[in-house]
């Protein structure tokens, strides 16, 4: 009970515009860093969404890709294709059409 006491007496005899100016710079402190805090996470995050250049070959890749799913008797495993041999002159056409178009992108 002492304790409690004495801090008491020492808050009232304390310069109270002191403890006011030691409580705002402290709080102003912790909202600074916390907002700087907060602004390097989203800087971080900005850069992460930041669209990286996706090389034209996996474009073209996955436009062949798109259309030779949607042909009957296709078989595509991860990047091997296997091919109808009646349908290979065509594909092979589709294909080279599909790089022409990509590349004027």
């Amino acid at each position: 009970m002492d304790k409690i006491n004495e801090t008491t007496i020492a808050e009232h005899e304390a310069d109270k515009t002191q403890a006011i100016a030691d409580q705002f710079h402290s709080v102003m402190n912790t909202v600074t860093d916390t907002l700087s805090n907060r602004i390097t996470e989203l800087n971080n995050e900005k850069q992460s969404l930041i669209p990286r250049a996706v090389p034209k070959a996996t474009t073209i890749n996955e436009v062949i890709k798109e259309y030779l799913s949607n042909r009957q008797g296709m078989k595509i495993k991860a990047t091997k294709y296997t091919f109808p041999y009646d349908q290979l002159d065509d594909i092979i056409e589709r294909i080279k059409q599909i790089v022409i178009e990509v590349q004027d992108v």
